[in-house]
């Protein structure tokens, strides 16, 4: 009877935790993972998930608090998230507010898987792959190509690291779901950035239209060191009046006439000169 009822506990419990997919806990990283996980090729997931763990904590508890552990690792490669922003610009995922914080819990749980996923399991071959279910409640599908390719949801992969706790890491060259279009947009509202930052001459400038005013320049303050003046030459004090007359005189008078009178003869009459 106590085995039965052990049984049935056991039954509940397991459908309760499937009955609260997905989840809103962030579960804890491993010892091992925490270890060995920043030294990898999945660095920028390992490193995301431990600040997030440290800034919110692990969120939400579901009804029944039980410590879930990732055991299959989707993890883009380090310079798959790096490429998603510029860099010299803030990183939404590791930013303060309750919508960034939801947004990096997203990010984290799309990317998380509890079911362990062996490099070798033997249904990787298989057409119709194996189909797991992330922390988020989203399904992702592992199929093999012809060439022996790996993926995820369509999104190439490889393996990475398999620990002695059961955990294995899988690189993935890019992002699961729309986890890239969430990023950038949140990345363009955080940064201000405007749809013009696209067109082929940027925003337009913010100028006034308006008839340009010409004024003359304004005096340099006070203290302060400008060019030389240019000299003002005063012009000459006018004389008085006076000193006009002082150089007004009368004309001078006609020379005396000669009283020596010579008579030229001449056909027409005689001719009268003075000497």
């Amino acid at each position: 009877m106590s085995e039965l009822r052990l049984f049935v506990s056991l039954g509940l419990i397991a459908a309760l935790v499937v009955a609260q997919l997905p989840f809103s806990t962030i579960p804890t990283i491993s010892d091992v993972v925490k270890e060995n996980g920043p030294n990898g090729r999945a660095a920028g997931l390992i490193r995301l998930w431990d600040f997030a763990l440290e800034r919110d904590g692990q969120g939400p508890a579901p009804v029944i608090r039980v410590n879930f552990e990732a055991k299959t690792i989707l993890a883009p490669e380090s310079i798959v998230l790096h490429s998603l922003i510029h860099q010299d610009a803030a990183n939404p995922l590791y930013g303060s507010t309750p919508a960034l914080a939801a947004l990096r819990r997203e990010f984290l749980l799309n990317h998380l898987v509890q079911e362990v996923l062996e490099f070798t399991d033997p249904r990787l071959n298989e057409k119709s792959g194996v189909k797991l279910l992330t922390f988020s409640g989203k399904d992702v599908t592992f199929t093999k190509d012809d060439q022996g390719q790996l993926f995820v949801n369509d999104v190439p992969a490889e393996s990475e690291s398999s620990y002695k706790d059961g955990t294995h890491i899988y690189i993935l060259k890019g992002t699961l779901f729309d986890s890239k279009q969430k990023i950038t947009k949140a990345f363009i509202r955080e940064n201000s950035f405007n749809k013009e930052l696209n067109g082929p001459t940027g925003p337009p400038l913010d100028i006034p239209n308006f008839d340009p005013v010409i004024r003359a320049p304004a005096p340099p303050p006070p203290g302060v060191v400008g060019p030389p003046a240019v000299p003002v030459i005063p012009s000459p004090p006018a004389p008085p009046p006076s000193a006009f007359r002082e150089f007004v005189r009368a004309p001078a008078p006609p020379p005396p006439a000669s009283s020596d009178v010579i008579i030229f003869p001449s056909r027409h009459g005689q001719v009268r000169s003075d000497v």
